[in-house]
């Protein structure tokens, strides 16, 4: 189930930023959620099972990792680069962060954010190693290539403290479960009773940028309540459970994109409730190892999160078209598509079969 999830969670970030309209309630950040549960489980799963008591795991798991990751985000930062160098108006108008740094558009969105623009050329370094799109901390990259590598940068930090064996076992994995209910519960509750007012505030350094829901969106301390169910999802024994409770939980997974929620703590709300019934999808459905199309599909989901911005903007750039139409939509879609399969084809099905050899058997 985990690879036809993540493939309609990457159809829902693609429609949310080329035809917004279409799912009122669907904006990225629900997707976003889905795969950082979707990733805590996954990632429990390959450290326990293959790398946590191999020789050398801690080294094979973060080269497997970097091969898994880096090489397509390489290539979306490159192509990133190519479209905004000929096509700058439109990529503009289809991401407003996709501008070049020594531009007086970009030099103008570094110093927005408080950065000297004698540091324009630093905006090249997370661009070319991954790092630095996101930090712990709530830092804004205020130009990017790859918009969508800011929550890959995210989930590298996690990684990281997974692989140190924050969920190595089930009772590490349920007291991080625990812990991070406690601190999203608190957040949630501050935001209910006190308004999204407290979070809004200028008194941070001038380039962190605080909205109602970036301290729980963009940053550890809501993303880790999400790592944590899908950790502790993998450890939940597995059972048979009834198929119409199997088909009406995916049911209410997606029926939730399509609900326009009103408040500030209702649209976090709704954040919480996705997540979990992503995490609730993921342990009724079994895992079995997948092949052909499912697998296929799947692996899909990388690369069409990262190459579809880029994708959008060429056709943009081609057509004239704007974003929230049907033919745009359409072209954009299937054009990220058909980039996403070539990158699989001669890209990661390549790689994989050399990650195979990395792997502990």
């Amino acid at each position: 189930m985990q690879y036809a999830l993540r493939f309609v969670l990457s159809l829902m970030v693609v429609v949310s930023h080329f035809w917004a309209d279409l799912l009122p309630g669907g904006d990225g950040a629900l997707a976003v959620m889905g795969f950082y549960v979707i990733s805590g489980y996954v990632i429990t799963l390959v450290w326990t099972k293959s790398y946590s008591k191999a020789p050398s795991g801690f080294k094979r798991f973060w080269f497997n990792r970097f091969i898994r990751l880096y090489p397509v985000f390489i290539v979306s930062s490159t192509i990133g680069f190519i479209v905004i160098y000929f096509f700058p108006e439109a990529t503009r108008e289809i991401s407003p962060s996709m501008v070049l740094p020594w531009s007086p558009e970009g030099i103008e969105r570094i110093v927005d954010v408080g950065i000297s623009p004698t540091y324009q050329f630093a905006m090249l370094i997370p661009q070319l190693i991954l790092i630095g799109y996101q930090a712990p901390i709530l830092w804004v990259l205020p130009i990017t290539f790859s918009p969508n590598a800011w929550s890959v940068n995210m989930e590298l930090y996690f990684y990281l403290a997974m692989s140190l064996g924050l969920t190595a076992t089930f009772s590490r994995a349920q007291r991080f479960c625990i812990f991070s209910t406690a601190v999203v519960g608190t957040y949630f509750s501050m935001l209910v009773w006190l308004g999204h007012g407290i979070f809004a505030t200028s008194t941070f350094l001038p380039y962190v940028k605080v909205y109602y829901y970036l301290i729980f969106y963009k940053s550890p301390v809501g993303i880790m309540f999400f790592f944590a169910l899908g950790a502790l999802v993998y450890y939940v024994p597995k059972r048979v459970y009834p198929k119409t409770f199997k088909v009406v939980a995916v049911i209410a997974l997606f029926t939730i994109p399509f609900l326009d929620v009103p408040t500030t703590w209702s649209i976090v709300a709704r954040l919480l409730v996705f997540g979990t019934l992503c995490a609730l999808v993921l342990h009724l459905w079994s895992d079995a190892k997948p092949t052909g199309f499912l697998k296929f599909v799947g692996d899909l989901s990388y690369p069409l999160f990262l190459i579809h911005w880029q994708m959008g903007a060429l056709v943009a750039a081609i057509t004239d078209l704007e974003k929230n139409s049907l033919l745009f939509f359409v072209l954009a879609t299937s054009l990220s598509l058909l980039a996403s399969v070539i990158l699989v084809q001669f890209l990661e099905r390549p790689l994989e079969r050399y990650r195979a050899k990395i792997r502990p058997i």
